[in-house]
């Protein structure tokens, strides 16, 4: 979608072009949530608004008075937007709320227990449980960050909590995990942005305000959307016991075991390889996402954006 400028300030009613913005920005933002069944209310068009810096009050000036968009946009009575002929994601949202609700109990008390382990640094919900919005699949998405030289070890120590949520029939993902002298990513799209905005941080909470530095790229795409600090909560104490731990596998001879874990993965991986499928193996990351939902999400906003004539 085309870029425009973040400096937008002035009233929707203040001219066509003001207007003809917040209409592409809101449409823009109904869209990429309609990709997910996700209606929006009015704050998170806002915060979720595409290239506009557009006040809430703007927002809403322009939902109330646009004539393209009193046709483009459906309302409910409890103050959700979605696009026209989507009205069945309003009841969508409410029923996932509320699994949502029912799992972020479970999900705390593991990233309480992860963010006790060595070498963690950050640990994050990504994914669908991030905005309550758990679909069939009950997955808890987890964004890792691990000390510099000790990403695939404190991956196998992880590994023994994802087998003993299994046994409590939950699905913990921790899909990515990356080294902290990392943070910066590669793929930079409106994608991953939202990732980077929706994401909730459990525990390191400066490393989360850094990582959210070194990817400032993102407010290109979402200039509403890193406004506000998204946490709340105390920071957990590094317990004698972790300190020890690390201090033990840091040393260099547990360097073998870390390249031996990586390997051993980059073997069983191999055949996923590849841009589309994001599966990458390296001394400072690791990244399972095997399917191709990032692809298939990005397409398909490009052919709704065709489908709303905002290309």
């Amino acid at each position: 979608m085309e870029k425009v400028a973040s400096a937008v300030s002035a009233k929707v009613g203040r001219g066509s072009a003001g207007a003809q913005y917040a209409e592409r920005s809101v449409l823009g933002a109904l869209a990429y949530a309609d990709l997910f069944d996700y209606p929006l209310t009015l704050a998170e068009i806002a915060r979720y608004q595409i290239d506009t810096r557009l006040s809430p009050e703007d927002i809403a000036s322009c939902l109330n008075d646009s004539k393209r968009l009193a046709h483009a946009i459906a309302r409910s009575g409890d103050g959700f937007y979605a696009l026209a002929g989507r009205e069945i994601v309003f009841a969508t949202r409410r029923g996932r709320a509320a699994a949502s609700a029912r799992i972020w109990a479970r999900a705390r008390t593991y990233t309480w227990l992860l963010a006790r382990f060595p070498f963690v640094r950050m640990i994050a919900v990504t994914g669908a449980l991030a905005v309550n919005n758990i679909a069939d699949k009950p997955d808890i998405d987890l964004l890792v960050i691990t000390a510099p030289g000790r990403v695939w070890i404190t991956r196998r120590l992880i590994v023994a909590v994802v087998r003993l949520a299994r046994v409590l029939n939950d699905d913990l993902c921790p899909n990515y995990i990356v080294s902290e002298d990392r943070l910066r990513l590669d793929q930079r799209d409106l994608f991953t942005a939202h990732e980077l905005a929706q994401m909730v941080p459990h525990y390191g909470f400066a490393v989360y305000e850094r990582m959210l530095t070194e990817n400032d790229w993102a407010s290109e795409y979402l200039p509403a959307a890193f406004q506000e600090p998204r946490h709340t909560q105390r920071e957990a104490r590094r317990t004698w016991i972790r300190r020890g731990l690390e201090w033990l596998l840091a040393l260099r001879v547990f360097d073998r075991w870390e390249r031996w874990e990586m390997r051993r993965l980059q073997r069983k991986l191999r055949p996923k390889y590849g841009d589309s499928a994001e599966v990458i193996c390296s001394p400072d990351q690791c990244k399972g996402h095997t399917g191709l939902h990032r692809h298939w999400i990005t397409t398909r906003y490009e052919q709704r954006l065709h489908e709303l004539n905002l290309v």
